[in-house]
């Protein structure tokens, strides 16, 4: 790894590849304490990792996330879509309308 303040330190740490303070003392069985040099302590002689701190916990929010903007955007997409077809079909309405009350034409009057 690069040295702790350079860039490549800082990207080490961000992505949980280094964990500069991360060492947590606990208490063992028969006053026997151990070290969890990665995670918290976890039972009595057990470390467990936090959740954050795994790959597939980011995976699993930028699917989730991509998921949710794909929906919102298809949702958006059906709902103008439908208020097209509605404003298309008030128009066709109107024009129908316009068009059946036209004053009849002199040839009609005469039969």
């Amino acid at each position: 790894m690069g040295r702790p303040g350079s860039a490549e330190g800082a990207w080490a740490a961000l992505l949980g590849r280094q964990h500069p303070q991360a060492r947590e003392f606990c208490p063992g069985v028969n006053n026997r304490p151990y070290v969890c040099e990665t995670g918290h302590c976890c039972g009595e002689n057990g470390c467990c990792t936090y959740y954050y701190e795994l790959w597939w916990f980011w995976l699993l929010w930028t699917i989730l996330i991509l998921l949710s903007c794909c929906c919102a955007f298809r949702h958006r997409r059906a709902k103008l879509r439908l208020q097209q077809q509605q404003r298309q079909r008030e128009i066709n309405l109107i024009a129908y309308h316009g068009a059946c009350q036209y004053p009849p034409s002199a040839g009609e009057l005469r039969e």
